[in-house]
């Protein structure tokens, strides 16, 4: 069964925040990975790529929701509160410097009901971006960010 994530744009505490519901299975990414997203609203796939390339976004985090398989679907905003705290909480780790004081912003992609009933989907994508654009889009990064202190 194929995968689609809905991007919905979206802001938490001055945060650059995406959120994605996903339905009905997990797509699989790996921390470290550069990728391209596709346009639009639905995310059914994405493309790894070098990054060295230009790319869209880099996963730097992939936190479970702490929820079991019999647990109900939590709701969208306590989704992204636990997104907020979790993807924020592995920023530094991973950058080598503190959210409030790096140039890179971050997004995060959830689970939307139907992945979480149907996929028993918990994981939080936690992906480093650009400055956000006036379109909505974040402005592509160049390189891994990990360790890098910017």
């Amino acid at each position: 069964m194929r995968s689609t994530r809905r991007l919905l744009p979206g802001l938490l505490l001055a945060l650059a925040v995406l959120v994605g519901a996903c339905s009905p299975s997990a797509l699989a990414f790996t921390i470290g990975d550069c990728v391209n997203l596709p346009d639009g609203s639905q995310i059914d796939d994405y493309e790894s790529v070098d990054c060295e390339e230009a790319h869209d976004a880099e996963v730097f985090a992939l936190p479970q929701h702490p929820g079991g398989e019999e647990e109900a679907y939590p709701g969208e905003s306590a989704l992204n509160e636990l997104a907020r705290e979790r993807c924020e909480a592995e920023f530094e780790p991973y950058v080598g410097t503190a959210y409030a004081d790096s140039a890179i912003y971050y997004t995060a992609l959830t689970p939307g009901e139907e992945s979480w009933t149907e996929a028993d989907d918990r994981e939080i994508v936690c992906l480093l971006v650009g400055e956000p654009q006036d379109d909505g889009t974040f402005a592509q990064l160049t390189g891994s960010k990990e360790g890098s202190g910017e």
